[in-house]
């Protein structure tokens, strides 16, 4: 579905059925490739005595570990997780590899499907995997609203629409490092550290909300001192929220 529509929408929670409504093509693609396909790579494991374990616990063990500690902070992401995947590939590939080829040590070579059957279904999971790919990294790099967070387009609307005296308020030390290397002069405040006195000089504030965090009970520090006079979203009804207040 993409990066931006669930972990960095403001509004993912409420917007979650029809996000889901929206992407169900993708989604049954997705699942009709890699459940099966990941369902015959753990069987092959199994079949595979001490290298399949292993490459089955260094699959499972940083998962585990990152749920365990998404208990304190969350780290159950595609960033933390990124060592786990050549793992999952091969889990992949074994897969594949039981279908077409069977299991040369036992009979019972490729278990429910025979020999044919089987190298039927490796093509066809095949062809399912790479047309779930081609279509995500299709929509990952044309598709705008898939995927990636704008936040080169919020840099820029600040950056061109700013005047001086504005300041930037922010709900997720994420926002911050990135609007930080977009170098824009502007005092940037974090939700939880700002104060009144920090915007009693300020005549406009730009608010940027992210990833889900804090957004009712940082805008309700707002509302009584200021009035919204744009609120946009990146990409367009999802994602990053960029709101300009006025007193």
């Amino acid at each position: 579905i993409g990066y931006s529509q669930i972990l960095a929408n403001a509004h993912w929670k409420e917007n979650i059925g029809l996000l889901l409504k929206q992407n169900i093509s993708v989604l049954l693609l997705s699942f009709s490739a890699f459940f099966p396909t990941f369902l015959a790579g753990i069987i092959y494991l199994r079949r595979s005595g001490k290298s399949g374990g292993l490459i089955g616990s260094l699959l499972f063990g940083p998962m585990l570990i990152a749920v365990i500690l998404s208990t304190v902070k969350m780290l159950f992401g595609e960033r933390y997780l990124i060592f786990c995947y050549p793992f999952f590939a091969l889990t992949l590939a074994g897969g594949l590899t039981q279908l077409w080829f069977g299991n040369p040590s036992t009979e019972d070579r490729h278990f429910f499907f025979g020999a044919r059957s089987g190298k039927f279904a490796a093509a066809i999971l095949a062809i399912l995997l790479a047309a779930s790919q081609f279509w995500s990294l299709e929509r990952y790099y044309f598709d705008p609203s898939f995927g990636k967070e704008q936040w080169h387009e919020v840099i820029q609307n600040i950056r061109k629409s700013g005047v001086p005296g504005d300041v930037i308020l922010l709900n997720s030390d994420i926002s911050r490092t990135i609007l930080q290397e977009g170098q824009l002069p502007f005092p940037i405040l974090r939700a939880e550290a700002f104060q009144a006195e920090d915007l009693k000089q300020a005549r406009r504030a730009w608010v940027v909300i992210s990833h889900g965090r804090n957004e009712t009970q940082f805008l309700h520090l707002l509302r009584s001192d200021w009035h919204f006079t744009r609120d946009e979203f990146f990409p367009k009804q999802s994602g990053i929220r960029l709101l300009l207040l006025e007193r």
